[in-house]
């Protein structure tokens, strides 16, 4: 064959063993947690679908071991390569690459059909790689374009023999169809799938604003990769349509979709016309059903054995997604179904509203409603669908307190539709209520309450008892309305009226009306009253039978108790709430959103910001539709909190920037404070007095407000009060601490809220470093003493962490003077002051706390700042002889706890980064 006596270094070659490129400045590194155990794998398969960065990250794999000296061949392959004479010939030149003593034609078949030959090469090419004794690596690309027996059989035995030297990296849009079975067991193989290649959040926004440079906020970059599912492609097609856009970022952010043209075009070429003609009809046909089973798919298409053809688009990664572990509902990535029922709508209109028809019919006969009435509006069947949702639509807002599901419904029916039933209207209604557009839940409310006494000509159900509950629950909806519009006197009043009204068999309307009244209460912080209204609401919620009640009592409960500092009553409510959404499938719904808030919040308070990061992944969605003012405040003020403490101020500030915009469009003069409060904090936190100064400016905050300007906030005292809390932080930062004192006393005698309450531990923490800086160091330390011991049972670490850098000198002197007196310090105080140090120490330097420890230094002198105690001292000698923790505590007689303390004031002390450097820096400069 003339192919075969083609030089292995011709150009047509070298297109085939080239990997591919990866540009550390122009790409994203990947490192998801999957890739932990690839050090040690043999075998790494990748495998997702078009577009997913399997090559890149191919890329990124070939790049690290080359800087690791390995030895490295590389095939990318195509379908012309499906036959063993073609692969053998690449396979052998990359195979070249690592050992070049392999002949580049002695091992070529001649012969597609040489099953002999081939099986020949194949041992032959084993038994050269067994001989192998440094590290190599073989990467194949595209591996989805061999199906031929012989080749896989080779694989097959590939894997079982690959020398321990060697790693083989195999990437494929299709599942592998090798004999994986033992290299699983083994632990020898690492699987990176469909959701291992997927951006999460973080590397969206790299990818958007750095790699590609665009000025994108927070919420809009979650939006799109919501959108995309952090498919690679699509947010990179988005990217290169973003640069070319007209018009407002977020305007194209939001109308992203399966029709954008550069889309469209990518995914027409690139995956459905390379389908056989079956698979393209069986893709375009289940297009409209938004979630399938494979008897779904088989009433609504009409074809035979649509199991098989659903197994065939998982094996083949086609963007088919599971919904279960049992392999039996899926549904179309978002861009990839959008696409797919655009391409249908386009060229087969009836058929469409046909697969509707089919499919709302077996929804129907298998008591999926919710999903039926979906299928009833996609083929534009109003009057049908006014019917169904008439039937649905209550269930689905007061138990389930699914609110996107209600907007979608009226988004979709038309407006004249909206009245044919009170029950419709007043769904409608209710989702407004908790939305960005109260005042239209409170009109809506309006029109039912109208309209009742005529319901009989309206065609409007009748009876006395029916049309009473019409009426409460469009009150009801006005007090809730009246909250998210943070008018909390009107509230408390509507609502309060309301529980006297109903009688005891309405729990849901009692539940409503006790939670409006409970965080009318927490508005204004008389935080008893909140927390015992919310547990009556969750009393009536349950008797209501309502999960959505209920997990709104708990979150007014829980955020209650965390403002009185009792953050594990809050855990505890947390979780509550989060199994009543699971076990309700309510999880990624407004409830499931609520749960997570909570969550975050707790564990950012206790200075675990790795777990509220992870919490805030879903409840960062909520302050993108929803409300109320309360709820939303935790969402963006947590979520700042989270990004600067972990080293990114930039995005914190950001997200109050985008908070405040918020605030802005729906009136809410409390949280835009609230959120300026928390921007001029953290940029005082992070040095940037400055600017917190121009902030102050900027942003109209008024340091001492008149006594009257609390009714513009519509809170009793909460704003006022953490407005004079920050002037007392500015003066501090302006190096007037006589005016902070001065302002913190008069404040802490106006505020008591128990011993552990957040306000109060902010208070101390502040004037401690108040009194520090004016001269009263005794003074100074006995109140941050006092304060610890009141944060430590609750572990409320972010309150006096928020106090920053100027704790350090008080912690120091508590150490200095506590040579004996620590050691009757109870532990858990001990603990909680060495994780307080630990988490000053990681704001300053989050990424590289121990960099600056662990610079040597030549100098056997020790810098004039250092001195250790004679306890320290003590302990630094017994460390040298090799002592453990235990050991050191009972030779010291004190607790193992007071040991780690010690050790840690030592480590700080001497720039060391563990015992052992410590002991060397010791005794270099002849300290022991």
């Amino acid at each position: 064959m003339e192919r075969q006596d083609t030089p292995l270094n011709d150009g047509f070659i070298a297109t085939k063993l080239a990997p591919a490129r990866w540009d550390p400045g122009g790409a994203i590194s990947r490192a998801p947690q999957e890739l932990a155990n690839v050090a040690t794998a043999s075998l790494i398969s990748i495998t997702g679908s078009a577009g997913s960065g399997k090559s890149t990250l191919m890329g990124q794999f070939h790049a690290a071991c080359v800087a690791a000296g390995r030895k490295t061949g590389w095939v990318n392959l195509e379908a012309d390569d499906n036959n063993p004479a073609a692969f053998s010939r690449y396979f052998i030149a990359a195979l070249a690459h690592i050992d070049a003593s392999i002949p580049d034609r002695s091992f070529g078949i001649q012969g597609d059909d040489s099953a002999t030959a081939f099986d020949e090469l194949c041992t032959r090419l084993l038994s050269c790689m067994a001989a192998w004794q440094k590290p190599a690596a073989i990467f194949l690309d595209d591996f989805q374009h061999l199906t031929h027996p012989q080749i896989i059989a080779f694989f097959d035995r590939m894997v079982l023999h690959l020398p321990a030297t060697t790693q083989m990296f195999i990437a494929s849009r299709h599942r592998l169809p090798l004999q994986l079975a033992r290299a699983r067991v083994s632990g020898r193989l690492v699987e990176l799938d469909q959701h291992a290649l997927n951006f999460n959040p973080t590397e969206t926004t790299e990818l958007l604003r750095h790699v590609h440079g665009l000025d994108i906020g927070t919420d809009d970059v979650n939006t799109l990769w919501q959108a995309t599912e952090g498919w690679v492609a699509g947010l990179q097609l988005a990217a290169i349509a973003l640069q070319r856009r007209h018009g407002a970022i977020h305007d194209f952010i939001c109308s992203f979709s399966g029709r954008d043209k550069d889309l469209t075009r990518y995914l027409s070429e690139t995956v459905l016309n390379a389908q056989p003609d079956a698979v393209r009809e069986f893709l375009l046909h289940t297009a409209p059903l938004h979630r399938m089973c494979a008897d779904l798919c088989g009433a609504a298409t009409g074809v035979p054995q649509p199991a098989a053809l659903l197994q065939q688009l998982e094996r083949n990664r086609l963007f088919l997604i599971p919904l279960d572990r049992n392999g039996e509902w899926f549904r179309y990535h978002h861009l990839f179904g959008a696409f797919l029922r655009d391409r249908l709508r386009t060229r087969e209109p009836q058929m469409f509203e046909t697969i509707c028809d089919r499919a709302e019919r077996w929804c129907l006969d298998n008591g999926f409603t919710t999903q039926a009435i979906q299928y009833a509006l996609d083929a534009g069947h109003f009057e049908h669908a006014a019917e169904l949702i008439a039937d649905r639509c209550l269930a689905v807002a007061q138990s389930d307190g699914d609110l996107y599901t209600i907007l979608d419904w009226m988004r979709r029916l038309p407006p004249s539709y909206h009245l044919r039933q009170p029950q419709i209207t007043l769904s409608h209604a209710w989702a407004r209520a908790f939305s960005h557009d109260p005042q239209q839940a409170i009109d809506l409310a309006d029109q039912v309450l109208k309209r009742l006494p005529d319901s009989a000509a309206l065609g409007w159900p009748t009876g006395v008892s029916r049309r009473r509950a019409a009426e409460d629950f469009a009150l009801a909806i006005q007090a809730v309305a009246r909250a998210n519009l943070d008018d909390t006197a009107h509230c408390m009043a509507s609502s309060q009226a309301l529980l006297q009204r109903v009688d005891a068999s309405e729990a849901f309307i009692l539940a409503t009306a006790g939670n409006c009244v409970s965080y009318a209460n927490f508005a204004v912080r008389a935080l008893d009253v909140a927390m015992n209204t919310a547990a009556e609401a969750y009393r009536q919620s349950q008797r209501a039978a309502s999960p959505y009640a209920a997990v709104w009592a708990d979150f007014l409960y829980a955020a209650a108790a965390i403002e009185r500092g009792q953050l594990t009553v809050a855990q505890q409510h947390a979780e509550r709430a989060e199994i009543n959404t699971a076990s309700a499938g309510l999880m990624k719904n407004y409830s499931g959103c609520l749960a997570t808030l909570l969550k975050a919040e707790i564990a950012c308070q206790r200075g675990d910001f790795e777990h509220a990061a992870e919490h805030m992944q879903r409840g960062r969605s909520f302050a993108a539709v929803f409300g109320p003012l309360e709820a939303l405040l935790i969402a963006y003020r947590t979520d700042a909190r989270i990004c600067a403490w972990t080293g990114n101020l930039t995005d914190a500030l950001r997200i109050l920037s985008d908070g405040r915009d918020v605030a802005l469009r729906r009136g809410h003069a409390r949280l835009y404070i609230h959120l300026a409060i928390e921007e001029i904090s953290l940029r005082l936190l992070a040095g940037q007095a400055t600017e917190a100064l121009e902030k102050i400016s900027e942003l109209g905050v008024e340091l001492n407000p008149a006594p009257q300007a609390s009714s513009a906030f519509g809170s009793r005292s909460s704003t006022l009060f953490l407005l004079r809390m920050l002037g007392a932080r500015i003066a501090l930062a302006a190096g007037n601490p006589r005016a902070a004192a001065t302002l913190l006393e008069g404040l802490v005698a106006d505020h008591e809220e128990g011993p552990g309450a957040l306000v109060p531990l902010a208070l101390a923490g502040l004037h401690a470093v108040a009194l520090w800086e004016c001269g009263a160091r005794e003074q100074a330390v006995d109140t941050l003493c006092r304060a610890m011991t009141a944060a430590t049972p609750e572990n409320c670490l972010y309150v006096l962490a928020s106090c920053g850098d100027a704790l350090r000198p008080i912690i120091d002197a508590l150490d200095a003077a506590r040579s004996t007196a620590m050691d009757e310090m109870p532990e858990t105080i001990q603990e909680f002051i060495a994780q307080l140090v630990a988490m000053l120490d990681r704001r300053r330097n989050p990424s590289a706390a121990h960099t600056a420890r662990e610079r040597p230094t030549t100098s056997s002198v020790p810098p004039p700042h250092v001195s250790l105690t004679g306890r320290e001292i003590e302990l630094l000698k017994l460390v040298s002889d090799g002592l453990p923790n235990k050991e050191l505590a009972r030779a010291a007689n004190v607790s193992e706890t007071t040991v780690k303390w010690h050790l840690h004031n030592i480590n700080e002390k001497l720039g060391a980064n563990n015992r052992t450097a410590a002991v060397a820096k010791a005794r270099e400069w002849s300290l022991i």
